[in-house]
């Protein structure tokens, strides 16, 4: 089975060596996006173990997002309230670099820093959710 934790091990072998792959550019930006599927996969992964049913329509992504901004807990567990929320800002900040790493081609940020900070966010999502094993 394949291992989520291996696209933001493959995005930060990119960012630091981008010239490795191909064009520079192309690089970064695979990497942003690469770092975010794998926050975005294991952060799905996690909701479905404890309770979220996930959508087959369009918006999966949004849809996880809210899940995780709105999580509240049953047993008025304000620390994992307050991860589990955490989880679902940094999640949106990703999938907004993710996107524009993706689509736009001409991306207001710099493709170096699309790559960078969405390592940095998916490295902290998967910090938080390793916290629960």
């Amino acid at each position: 089975m394949f291992q989520w934790d291996d696209f933001l091990k493959f995005a930060s072998g990119i960012h630091k060596t981008p010239t490795i792959p191909g064009p520079v550019e192309a690089a970064y930006r695979s990497a942003a996006s690469r770092a975010y599927y794998a926050a975005f996969n294991r952060a799905l992964s996690f909701a479905i173990q404890v309770g979220y049913k996930r959508s087959d329509e369009r918006g999966k992504h949004e849809d996880l997002i809210f899940y995780y901004e709105g999580y509240k807990s049953s047993e008025k567990d304000t620390k994992t309230e307050e991860k589990m929320n955490l989880i679902g800002v940094k999640l949106r900040h990703a999938l907004e670099f993710r996107v524009e790493a993706d689509y736009y081609s001409r991306s207001k940020t710099k493709p170096q820093e699309l790559a960078y900070s969405n390592i940095k966010y998916s490295g902290e999502i998967l910090s938080m959710l390793d916290s629960w094993r």
